[in-house]
């Protein structure tokens, strides 16, 4: 008998198999693992055929019947094996004791891995929207978060009471356009579709809005708050957020081309932002609470003493420095709205 090796070499899409009876322990040919579409090639040199056995028994048995001959018996040959759905394949030569010698091989096809995914951005220092989110304006109109300006008032809610009210955009709001970081999009039973950075907060739960979530913790089945349509809020301070429950929670399609910016108003009086329809929170509820009072307040002095980009430089200095110290973001700068950066 010929000597038995068994020479696997991938070649592209091709498996080179050498088909002859092993004489090495443990006296079989290991099994083959394949992708739909790939090929493999037995080849012989002496007296052997190719049979497709019908079963798993039937192959571990060596039977004889029931199956096909895919190749006829020649002293020297080659056949083509490729499969285009996947499963188990069962192939023995039926020449002798030729398969009882251990001339068979398993061939396990399956689909082809899938490409690999692209690495997410980096987890963004602050929380944010990307420029397609969408605001309501007091005067009707509907605008993306990117082409908001100091003074610009956009639909909120007090935090106290999900009242709705208009706020202005203040000079602590950020906008990067060449930023860009993970982001998930949360729908809700209402039709709302929110897209935003993990570490955005949401107003949440029964009773608006004392209670406050990071966007990555909240979970399918929990109540978010959203505003009525925009036809329904002319007279914005009659009316009051309404409960929506959340239904899916994915990250978001990676946004061509890239990067597409982040933004996030904080209002000059710190009320929340209404984004994409649903209200939105800047930080967690005591820090919005203290806001509400000490940003007016810190605006009419920087401003009448023209201190406000000193005070913004030193906000920044500070959350980086907090964050660094938590590790909790890489934390390079902040761009505000009107163009000033910090510590890049």
């Amino acid at each position: 008998m010929a000597a038995a090796l068994l020479l696997l070499t991938p070649v592209g899409e091709v498996i080179s198999l050498t088909w002859s009876i092993p004489t090495r322990a443990p006296f079989t040919i290991p099994p083959i693992s394949a992708n739909i579409n790939d090929t493999v090639a037995f080849t012989w040199s002496s007296w052997h055929n190719v049979y497709r056995s019908a079963s798993r028994e039937d192959f571990d048995g060596c039977m004889k019947t029931g199956g096909a001959v895919v190749a006829s018996v020649a002293s020297g040959g080659t056949f083509y094996f490729t499969a285009s759905v996947p499963g188990e394949y069962l192939f023995i030569c039926t020449v002798g004791g030729h398969c009882a010698s251990g001339q068979k091989v398993a061939i396990t096809v399956a689909d082809p891995p899938p490409p690999p995914t692209p690495p997410m951005p980096p987890m963004s220092p602050v929380s944010c929207f990307p420029s397609t989110a969408i605001v309501s304006m007091r005067d009707g109109a509907r605008k993306t978060i990117d082409t908001l300006r100091e003074g610009d008032e956009i639909l909120a809610a007090t935090a106290g009471d999900g009242r709705l009210v208009y706020d202005a955009v203040s000079l602590f709001s950020l906008a990067d356009p060449a930023a860009d970081a993970a982001l998930l999009t949360l729908v809700t039973d209402s039709n709302a579709t929110l897209t935003l950075t993990p570490t955005h907060r949401l107003p949440i739960g029964a009773a608006c809005c004392a209670v406050s979530e990071q966007a990555r913790h909240v979970t399918v089945g929990q109540c978010v708050w959203v505003a009525p349509h925009p036809t329904a809020i002319a007279n914005a301070g009659a009316q009051l957020l309404q409960p929506a429950m959340v239904v899916a929670i994915a990250p978001a399609l990676p946004r061509t081309p890239q990067p597409r910016g982040l933004f996030s108003p904080l209002l000059a009086h710190g009320t929340l932002p209404v984004v994409d329809g649903v209200a939105t929170a800047f930080n967690s509820p005591h820090i919005v609470a203290l806001d509400s009072l000490a940003l007016p307040l810190a605006l009419l002095l920087c401003k009448a003493f023209s201190t406000c980009s000193a005070l913004r430089r030193t906000v920044a200095v500070v959350e980086c420095a907090r964050q660094r110290l938590l590790g909790t973001a890489s934390c390079k700068g902040f761009r505000f709205v009107d163009g000033l950066v910090v510590l890049r």
